[in-house]
């Protein structure tokens, strides 16, 4: 019996893929004329003493001194007056650099990180104001910071990725960009590092813009929260001052959308599933587990082969047959491997051992985890439990279809989902019309406006 419900586990969980995301993408300027044009934009002129910047960079050039590549910047000057903010970068040893107006007239407050980043490499940089203090991030390591207690003065100028709004024909960026993110508040180092390497939903509290440059062509690059989506170069059309469209090779490396563990009490066993919307240089995966304050133990004693780079949904899958013991709460880490042989871990979840003592509900305890977990029991005769959670506020459909791609069910529709909350719901085998339906196999999608899985089970009668 163990055996058949592990095989049949390792199936259910096979990967299945949709094409949901477009290819990643980066832009790369050449340093002469490059640029993108995100508009005025009330949200991106931040007046305020709080603001964040922060973008994944790879450097071509550093120019002679820390003021002559500019990552974002609104920045205007004259004699008797300045105006907005500039995060820019150069300089022999590669400084990093952020800049603001205060009070008008010819006041600036700045903070540098001297030697503080690596030619021809991919790094995520970024700058924080919290109202006191100005702090420069490289790989979410702090590298400098400065006191201030200004407001940052108003600007003019439109925000330019790629070149200084004060020297519009000057101080161009050379190298490439990717995931650049403009907050209205302050992020904190934890946040910065739990975010930079992957993408976000774009409905982050105070997230103005967030550029993913995921587009392959053309002469806009949308911003994710739709208020500023910005233009390359210097119009609508095609021109010199655009920068290029090209496949990111920036570290990172993995989109998860979902990453889940449930308890098979048959088996007494856990299955282990996770899934990506794209990977970049995967090599593959590590399974660990913990209780209480036992140190990780790795599960898998060979690498899970990742998928390389690709731009397709993934499922992946492993069971957990190691001994378990009754009433007590597991937790489960993921570690991703790049072709660097760079790691990131994703977790913890748990998974709480219960015994089946007769009588006693059975359905596993889903806990800390998010996305559309597995249906139980799977296979199932005549109804099934459906579980999911999102990580954030959201409209979402549950919808069932037959292997022709027909819509059997519509379990959810336009129903609204707070976020971190276990939904939980069943299927009776009926169709939209109460009548019950045959033996087969049957795919189950969410669907939200940021998130979509699908997952397979059997009804067997």
């Amino acid at each position: 019996m163990k055996k058949t419900l592990l095989v049949f586990f390792i199936v259910i969980l096979a990967t299945f893929s949709l094409s949901l995301f477009a290819q990643n993408n980066c832009l790369d300027f050449d340093g002469n004329n490059d640029y993108v044009n995100c508009g005025s934009g009330a949200s991106l002129n931040i007046t305020d003493n709080t603001m964040s910047i922060e973008a994944w960079l790879y450097p071509t050039n550093f120019k002679d001194a820390f003021w002559r590549n500019t990552i974002a910047s609104n920045d205007f000057w004259e004699n008797t007056n300045t105006e907005g903010y500039v995060f820019r970068y150069g300089g022999a040893g590669g400084d990093l650099n952020f800049t603001f107006s205060y009070a008008g007239g010819q006041n600036w407050a700045s903070v540098t990180a001297y030697n503080a980043l690596t030619l021809n490499a991919w790094q995520h940089v970024a700058v924080v104001y919290n109202g006191s203090t100005a702090k420069l991030y490289v790989n979410s390591e702090e590298k400098a910071s400065s006191n201030f207690n200004y407001n940052i003065y108003s600007s003019t100028q439109p925000v330019n990725i790629g070149r200084s709004t004060g020297d519009p024909t000057g101080r161009m960026l050379v190298g490439k960009l990717d995931e650049l993110r403009i907050w209205g508040d302050a992020r904190t180092q934890s946040e910065i590092s739990d975010n930079m390497d992957h993408e976000l939903p774009g409905s982050e509290q105070g997230l103005v813009a967030y550029y993913k440059f995921n587009e392959t062509s053309g002469q806009v690059a949308y911003d994710t929260t739709g208020n500023n989506d910005a233009i390359l170069g210097t119009n609508s059309g095609s021109d010199t001052a655009d920068p290029t469209w090209i496949l990111s090779d920036s570290p990172l490396p993995i989109i998860l959308s979902s990453f889940t563990a449930t308890y098979i009490q048959d088996s007494e066993m856990v299955s282990i599933a996770w899934m990506t919307q794209s990977e970049i240089n995967n090599i593959g995966w590590n399974i660990y587990r913990s209780s209480g304050d036992e140190e990780l133990l790795q599960l898998n004693g060979e690498i899970i082969i990742g998928a390389g780079t690709s731009s397709e949904p993934t499922e992946y899958s492993y069971i957990d047959s190691w001994e378990l013991t009754d009433d007590i709460t597991y937790e489960y880490w993921l570690e991703h491997i790049d072709i660097s042989n760079a790691t990131v871990m994703y977790g913890p979840i748990y998974v709480k051992v219960q015994a089946n003592e007769d009588g006693e509900d059975d359905t596993p305890e889903i806990t800390n985890s998010f996305g559309l977990y597995q249906n139980y029991p799977n296979p199932f005769n005549p109804s099934t439990t459906i579980s999911f959670s999102m990580p954030e506020d959201c409209t979402v459909e549950l919808v069932i279809f037959d292997v022709k791609g027909e819509k059997v069910r519509t379990l959810l529709s336009n129903r609204s989902i707070s976020k971190d909350q276990v939904n939980t719901y069943t299927w009776n085998g009926c169709n939209d019309n109460g009548e019950t339906v045959g033996t087969g196999l049957y795919f189950y999608k969410l669907k939200s406006e940021n998130y979509e899985s699908t997952k397979k089970m059997l009804l067997l009668k």
